[in-house]
């Protein structure tokens, strides 16, 4: 009588291995999607941020032409960090959005046509300021 080993299925080692390369791939779908939903958090700021300076100058364009002027938190120019961030800034220029505080500052320049740029800055979470700027210009006519 003859006995024969018959290999059906697999060794320990195998399966391991299976495990091993399965997991590094999981890992690396894991990582991948949180890189996606940090990305698609910046890109909500940057289009909040966008809307909020829209607003902000349509309701510049929609003013007396001789009260259009400049904004606290501006300095020389552009934002100033250290007077946007300091307890004195006006409530009327901040927007809380989604866990967010949105700072609106503008500068006016010229006598006519005004050239207004509207910036929207914020914070992100690592403490590092982020803008949009957009500028317009209104005539008195």
């Amino acid at each position: 009588m003859k006995i024969t080993l018959q290999k059906d299925g697999f060794t320990l080692l195998e399966v391991l291995i299976a495990l091993l390369i399965l997991g590094v791939a999981l890992l690396g779908m894991a990582l991948m999607q949180i890189n996606a939903i940090n990305t698609n958090k910046t890109g909500n700021d940057i289009t909040q941020g966008t809307l909020l300076g829209e607003q902000r100058l349509e309701e510049m364009k929609a003013q007396a032409f001789d009260q259009i002027t400049t904004s606290t938190g501006i300095s020389g120019g552009s934002p100033d960090t250290a007077a946007i961030t300091s307890p004195s800034f006006p409530a009327g220029q901040k927007t809380a959005l989604g866990g967010m505080t949105y700072y609106q500052v503008w500068n006016v320049s010229g006598a006519d046509p005004k050239e207004i740029t509207a910036y929207v800055l914020w914070r992100d979470r690592f403490g590092f300021w982020h803008r949009v700027s957009l500028k317009t210009s209104r005539s008195s006519l």
